[in-house]
């Protein structure tokens, strides 16, 4: 099983990223998890217990090279399947 753990750390820019999957042939889908707020200063306290969650989005399309792009101030997890090598590269 293949994980893409990533954290986009800009405030207001979400970031594409080029991800290049080398020496396995992965799934055709995998799953998409954030864990992300409106406001970048949110935070969850008694009164406000779901101001940042995990969220699951669709399930994503995975081929050996696939584009994704990262929500501002954002920690995504992707998995998928097992591999060797796995390349990202943002533009």
């Amino acid at each position: 099983m293949l994980y893409i753990v990533t954290v986009n750390a800009h405030r207001d820019k979400d970031l594409d990223c080029l991800i290049e999957l080398r020496g396995c042939k992965p799934q055709k889908y995998g799953r998409v998890f954030e864990l992300n707020a409106k406001d970048v200063n949110a935070c969850n306290d008694k009164n406000n217990k779901n101001n940042i969650k995990v969220e699951r989005k669709p399930d994503i399309e995975i081929r050996e090279n696939f584009t994704y792009t990262f929500p501002a101030h954002c920690y995504s997890y992707r998995n998928t399947t097992s591999m060797k090598y796995a390349k990202t590269r943002a533009f």
